[in-house]
């Protein structure tokens, strides 16, 4: 697949086209249920508030950054839905 996505600039939509294709052949190869998709994502299950809604100034508070790494992984046809645990401290 070509580098053409990023932030910095926008996709030449043939070239997505092009790419898309490609991807549509290999997943042909292979039955739904065999095809896996795993995101990872974190989640700050500690941090307050950016704002809030008070008649009165408050001291500011230093931000927890307590967060877990989850990783959300399922198949083409979403029949397995699979939870992946570790139990690690984050620095």
């Amino acid at each position: 697949m070509a580098c053409a996505f990023g932030s910095a600039a926008s996709a030449d939509p043939q070239v997505v086209h092009e790419d898309l294709q490609r991807l549509q052949a290999v997943t042909d190869l292979h039955e739904p249920q065999s095809i896996y998709n795993m995101d990872e994502t974190g989640l700050c299950y500690a941090m307050a508030p950016a704002r809030s809604i008070g008649s009165k100034n408050m001291r500011s508070v230093k931000k927890q950054k307590m967060r877990i790494t989850l990783a959300l992984t399922t198949n083409a046809i979403r029949a397995d839905e699979i939870i992946i645990r570790a139990s690690e401290l984050h620095q």
